[in-house]
């Protein structure tokens, strides 16, 4: 099997999980599982975990590693990381505790309703009206989907970034 391959799939579905295990640890602790600064700590695990990855291809390749080979690693393992994590946000949520979405719904609203002033004074009525709009179509697969989005552009960025870091070509 292709190393890139190996590697994504072995990295992905490891840190997939593990999402999983952090979002439901984040919900379990009391705070807002979606959208809480315990939520955002789990940028720096699939930082971490995009290192890992594309560190364990380039030993894997005796220490070379063209900046094609880390993207493509780093890539593959977050899209995947990021599949997995979130479908199985979307079933806890759709199927095991919908209850969830609705207090995540009821949080945003208040948010919304505590600073409704400053919120139509930085931009207008209209806007306000659309964006409590929006809150009341909140739904599993839209948590899930915004989530899935947000973890894939991370890592695409992680994913370079610790490419261009590591890219090596050993002289012989």
């Amino acid at each position: 099997m292709n190393k890139i391959i190996k590697t994504s799939l072995i990295f992905g579905t490891v840190f997939g999980i593990v999402g999983f295990v952090w979002f439901l640890g984040v919900y379990f602790a009391g705070h807002n599982a979606f959208y809480s600064f315990a939520q955002k700590l789990s940028l720096i695990m699939m930082g971490a975990a995009t290192l890992w990855a594309v560190w364990m291809y380039r030993s894997s390749n005796e220490g070379n590693l063209t900046f094609g080979e880390g993207a493509l690693t780093g890539i593959s393992m977050n899209i995947l990381a990021a599949l997995i994590t979130c479908s199985l946000i979307y079933i806890y949520t759709y199927y095991i505790n919908p209850d969830m979405v609705q207090l995540h719904i009821l949080t945003l609203k208040q948010y919304l309703a505590a600073n409704k002033k400053a919120l139509i004074d930085g931009s207008n009525e209209t806007t306000y009206k659309g964006t409590l709009k929006a809150v009341n179509e909140v739904t599993s697969y839209t948590l899930a989907l915004d989530a899935f989005i947000w973890k894939v552009v991370e890592g695409f960025m992680f994913s370079f970034l610790i490419s261009v870091a590591l890219r090596r070509k050993n002289i012989v």
